[in-house]
């Protein structure tokens, strides 16, 4: 190959090419020009894909999942209904005067698991019947976790339903007061950005418990509710994105096992050995908060040499599967 090279070129040029001998043959009659042009549709391929790989992997992480309302545990006090294809619950007692379900006949519980460690909004289509005020309210938790049901500091009382909720497939879903009352109508609200609660209020899902039990609450008999889904904090969602969640059953990743990462403990760099083209990578801290994130593609790379000594989350993605694992830096 070394041959071909100094065939090809003056002494002078030969160490500008050296870089590129593992990626092009040089034959004999190649000129620089074409081997310029080469190089640069090389590059820009490069570049293409890369951009269609962190796209890719943004779109995967932004993307909303549904919980059927139905799919968890009801408590007796909950009944289920049909609305043409529609499946939604309701309970069948009124609890309006109080700040929080009260006992657990009138508690959902559903056991979740995310697809990844984040800052979530919870949105809601529901259904506020005839009566309008006094058919539009309901509890949801204050964070993740099993909540002592008679204990208001636990819930939040989502009330005046009746004047906030998008139709429209186009429309952002908010949780604004829109003028107006929308009745006898399924419609979408933003519970977890809600002008009535006073706060802005969301889930954080930890790296190191991504599965976790969330439960809703009853208060008004005439408030009737289909799905629950959750999209990230950060993102924003229309009517018909939400409509077009899947389940978390239907996200669910198989296991990654084509990377491997050595050593684990580590007082230096963390090895990681790929025979994906491309996986996108995060490193968490154990509470939680973001440190790093990237791609890499295939072979050996190294990461994580300028991490402190402590416990870390190293969440990999590749092609639909996912590898979430304990990392040690001493």
């Amino acid at each position: 190959m070394f041959f071909y090279i100094s065939r090809c070129f003056t002494p002078h040029k030969k160490h500008m090419f050296l870089v590129f001998v593992k990626l092009f043959s040089c034959p004999k009659k190649l000129s620089l020009t074409n081997l310029k042009l080469k190089i640069m549709k090389k590059i820009t391929l490069t570049i293409y894909l890369l951009a269609l790989s962190f796209a890719a992997v943004n779109a995967q992480t932004t993307e909303p999942f549904l919980v059927e309302a139905e799919s968890g545990t009801l408590g007796s006090d909950y009944a289920t209904g049909t609305d043409g294809s529609i499946t939604y619950v309701y309970p069948t007692t009124d609890l309006a005067a109080s700040g929080s379900p009260g006992n657990d006949t009138k508690v959902i519980t559903y056991s979740l698991t995310f697809p990844e460690a984040d800052t979530y909004d919870l949105y809601v289509k529901l259904n506020v019947g005839a009566a309008g005020n006094n058919d539009d309210s309901f509890f949801t938790p204050r964070a993740v976790g099993s909540n002592v049901v008679d204990d208001g500091s636990y819930w939040v009382n989502i009330n005046q339903l009746d004047v906030t909720g998008h139709t429209l497939s186009t429309d952002i879903v908010t949780g604004d007061n829109v003028g107006g009352q929308i009745l006898e109508e399924w419609k979408w609200v933003n519970v977890s950005n809600y002008h009535a609660t006073g706060t802005d209020w969301n889930y954080s899902v930890n790296p190191g418990a991504l599965t976790v039990t969330f439960q809703i609450g009853a208060r008004e008999n005439g408030l009737l509710i289909d799905k629950l889904v959750f999209g990230k904090t950060s993102s924003s969602y229309t009517v018909a994105e939400l409509e077009a969640a899947t389940t978390l059953s239907a996200k669910k990743h198989n296991t990654l096992n084509s990377v491997t990462l050595y050593p684990n403990p580590s007082k230096g760099a963390f090895n990681i050995k790929s025979n994906e083209q491309s996986v996108s990578y995060k490193i968490y801290s154990i509470l939680g908060a973001k440190i790093e994130e990237g791609v890499f593609g295939l072979g050996l790379s190294s990461y994580g040499e300028n991490l402190k000594s402590g416990t870390y989350i190293l969440d990999l993605q590749a092609n639909g599967k996912r590898s979430v694992s304990k990392i040690v830096k001493l």
